[in-house]
Order: structure tokens, then sequence, then C-alpha cells
């Protein structure tokens, strides 16, 4: 089931907090030929080491 109509030439953008750009967009390719690109929100940076850590553990995830 999709919520929208997507098409080759139609174009995507993902927004999403810094350290979850890439993730974000690879799992969005996965699904779709459309270009789809990241959108970087602003995280405090106390915050990075924890989330980027997190974020390993999901990327890999993701590819196995």
């Amino acid at each position: 089931m999709n919520l929208v109509e997507v098409s080759a030439d139609m174009k995507i953008d993902i927004v999403t907090n810094n350290f979850h750009v890439f993730r974000g967009v690879m799992i969005a390719k996965r699904y779709t030929d459309a270009d789809v690109m990241g959108i970087a929100a602003f995280t405090e940076y106390q915050y990075l080491p924890n989330n980027m850590v997190r974020e390993t553990f999901g990327i890999l995830k993701d590819i196995f």
C-alpha cells in the first residue's frame, strides 16, 4: 500500500535529525526509484555521541 503514487521523475526530501539522514535516505532509496535527498535538522551536540552509536546499530540492522 502506497500513501503517494511515486514516479521515477519525482523528487523526495527526507527531513530528519542530522545523525539520521544517511539511514533515512538509504531506506527511502530501497523502496523507490525517485530522486531522494536528505535535509538535516539540528541536534544539540551533547546528544550526538549517544545518537551516533544507536544509529550505527540501526544502519547495521538495516543492512543485514
